[in-house]
């Protein structure tokens, strides 16, 4: 047997350990196992065998192919040190100049390439014509006064455009905005007194008789909205019942006796009021929510609905 029918012979084999080991796991068996070792034994053996070969040709090979792999990786060793040793004694070989020779052959080197500046008559003649002297200009200077003339301003159109303005101000005819704070003390003055009733039912039917006349007096969306701020105002006359959640006031309820009662609920986003609506036994026909509109946390404006 020879040494390249050897390496085809191993390669052979290993595929076959490998095919052996896969089947071996796959089915259970310990490839640690004596048994395991001795399949092994016998599928070389049978391989050997049928190219013609026997197990001792192949182990004498196999440790004479080691014994050449041993000595050529050897070798190698050798080689490459016997290499890196020339380069070295190469390296030692090489002198390296003094600081007092790099000098030298530097100023040598600048002697041969570094052209000393000459001096030619068309440069001596540029520097002289630019040292002429000038003579000095004289600069006569001029001082100009400037004089303003006072002009007196006329205001008299002015004043009478003005007079004019205020003349056709007068003239305009401001309508009279009608005092609804008294409008209200008027009429439950009188509301409270009627048919001698107690003090709570006089309360309860003045209320409701002096929102339904500020109702028919009153048309514009102002007026509307100073009703529900009128109403809501006079209530804080009448025994309240507070309700919260943890410290936050949601509703108040007015007692107005008699059974009537008006309830008025704040509707929130976080801590800020969104709306306040009144409900119960209200006036008819009277916004019952005010809205307060914001932009971020400002109050741009207030609607009444």
């Amino acid at each position: 047997m020879t040494s390249t029918q050897w390496k085809k012979i191993a390669r052979l084999l290993k595929e076959v350990y490998a095919q052996i080991e896969q089947e071996a796991i796959q089915r259970g068996v310990d490839i640690f196992s004596d048994e395991y070792t001795e399949l092994l034994n016998k599928a070389r053996a049978n391989i050997l065998n049928k190219m013609g070969f026997t197990e001792e040709e192949y182990l004498v090979m196999k440790e004479e192919v080691a014994v050449a792999q041993k000595s050529e990786v050897k070798s190698t060793i050798e080689k490459t040190k016997e290499e890196l040793q020339s380069q070295i004694d190469e390296l030692k070989a090489i002198r390296i100049p003094t600081e007092k020779e790099i000098e030298n052959i530097a100023h040598n080197v600048s002697q041969e390439y570094i052209k000393a500046p000459q001096i030619t008559n068309q440069i001596v003649k540029e520097i002289t014509h630019e040292k002429i002297i000038e003579q000095p200009k004289i600069i006569e200077t001029v001082r100009v006064e400037q004089k303003t003339e006072r002009v007196e301003y006329n205001d008299k159109p002015l004043k009478k455009e003005l007079e004019n303005l205020n003349k056709k101000i007068e003239e305009i005819k401001i309508p009279e905005i009608p005092d609804v704070n008294s409008i209200f003390q008027e009429n439950f003055k009188k509301n409270i007194d009627i048919l001698g009733m107690p003090d709570f039912r006089k309360l309860g039917m003045g209320l409701q008789g002096q929102i339904d006349d500020l109702k028919n007096d009153l048309q514009d969306d102002s007026s509307i909205g100073e009703t529900f701020e009128t109403v809501a105002k006079n209530l804080k006359a009448y025994p309240a019942t507070f309700a919260y959640t943890g410290d936050v006031l949601n509703t108040i309820t007015y007692d107005l006796g008699g059974g009537l009662s008006i309830t008025k609920t704040y509707n929130r986003t976080g801590n800020l009021i969104d709306s306040i609506v009144l409900s119960g036994d209200t006036p008819s026909g009277i916004s019952l929510t005010k809205t307060f509109n914001r932009t971020g946390d400002i109050i741009t404006n207030i609607t009444y609905s």
